[in-house]
């Protein structure tokens, strides 16, 4: 059984929340307003997705190795450049560019949070409960795309 504290209920809010990805539309307003087609459109979607999934565990491996400061901060970076490119280069083939970096920072931010829950498991000796803890915060996670959806649809 997982102790239900304070700090699970940290870890299920912030995967909760970090799903309400309002800005999609947004984006694809910007990119309309570019002259991007909607295939290109779901190709840089696609590119996004993709790229996330196959840093998803290695940023994981290098939060827990270089440290989660220094992992979140790169985060940031790429994030920052992302939108640097997205302003100032209207141009599909850069916008591929900054889908990558924008990737990059999800996958570092997404790695650096499973990091910090494992770090919490070990420092409170409950390493053993992992695969709980974690689908317990990844279930709240879960919930929050699903409200995501039904907002974005009745939206």
């Amino acid at each position: 059984m997982i102790p239900k504290n304070l700090q699970l209920f940290k870890f299920s809010a912030y995967g909760f929340l970090k799903n309400q990805r309002f800005f999609d539309i947004f984006i694809f307003l910007f990119f309309l307003e570019q002259g991007i087609s909607f295939l290109q459109i779901g190709t840089l979607i696609s590119i996004r997705e993709i790229t996330i999934l196959i840093f998803e565990i290695p940023t994981g491996f290098v939060a827990d190795s270089l440290g989660r400061r220094g992992s979140m901060i790169f985060s940031f970076l790429a994030y920052i450049l992302s939108f640097v490119i997205f302003f100032f280069f209207p141009n599909f083939l850069l916008y591929i560019v900054a889908m990558i970096f924008f990737a990059l920072g999800d996958a570092f931010r997404t790695g650096t949070h499973k990091a910090m829950i494992l770090h919490y498991l070990k420092l409170n000796d409950i390493l053993h409960l992992k695969v709980e803890y974690y689908g317990y915060t990844r279930s709240w996670s879960q919930m929050g795309s699903a409200l995501a959806a039904l907002i974005a649809g009745g939206g």
